[in-house]
C-alpha cells in the first residue's frame, strides 16, 4: 500500500489527538504486518532482505509526514528496533 492510502485508511483532519494517536499505533501495526507479506513475497529470509523491507516501510512512514506533522520521521524504524533491542 502507499502513503497516501495508508492516510486514507487510518488517519483524517477532523481527529483529536488522542483519536490520531490510536490511528498512528494502527497504522504502525499495519505497516509492520506489511513487511511479513512482503518478505513472503520476495522469498526474503535473510536479515539484509529483511533490513531492506523495513527500510522501504520506514521511507513510506517519512512519506506521511507531508499528511500529518504528527507523525515522527523515522518513527517506524526507530519504533521496530526499539521492540527488537537495537
Amino acid at each position: 500500500m502507499k502513503a497516501k492510502e495508508y492516510f486514507e485508511k487510518y488517519l483524517n483532519f477532523q481527529m483529536d489527538q488522542k483519536e490520531k494517536d490510536a490511528a498512528i499505533w494502527e497504522l504502525y501495526k499495519a505497516m509492520s504486518l506489511e513487511i511479513m507479506e512482503i518478505a513472503k513475497i520476495r522469498n526474503a529470509r535473510k536479515g539484509g532482505a529483511m533490513l531492506s523491507i523495513l527500510q522501504e516501510q520506514n521511507r513510506k512512514w517519512n512519506a506521511l509526514i507531508k499528511f500529518d506533522s504528527s507523525i515522527k520521521r523515522d518513527g517506524f524504524i526507530t519504533t521496530w528496533m526499539g521492540k527488537l533491542g537495537g
